[in-house]
């Protein structure tokens, strides 16, 4: 979860440096500040609840499943 917490937002930074016209051609920094002053700190944050949650069920909900499923395939 640290990880999480931690380099999320440079990878808000990073897809809008990438997806927004606008912003081509600015640095890294000026992203960073532009998101903040424009749009607040939980822009940084906006789908990192969706995006943990997607992963804990790839890396953690899936081996329940298949154990679930190798249990069911026995019977």
């Amino acid at each position: 979860m640290a990880y999480w917490t931690a380099f999320f937002p440079a990878d808000v930074v990073k897809s809008r440096l990438q997806t927004d016209a606008a912003l081509s051609g600015k640095s890294f920094g000026d992203v960073f500040l532009h998101l903040l002053r424009t749009e607040g700190f939980k822009a940084l944050y906006k789908v990192c609840v969706s995006r943990v949650h997607d992963v804990w069920m790839s890396e953690i909900g899936s081996p329940g499943v298949c154990v679930r499923t190798r249990a069911h395939m026995r019977m």
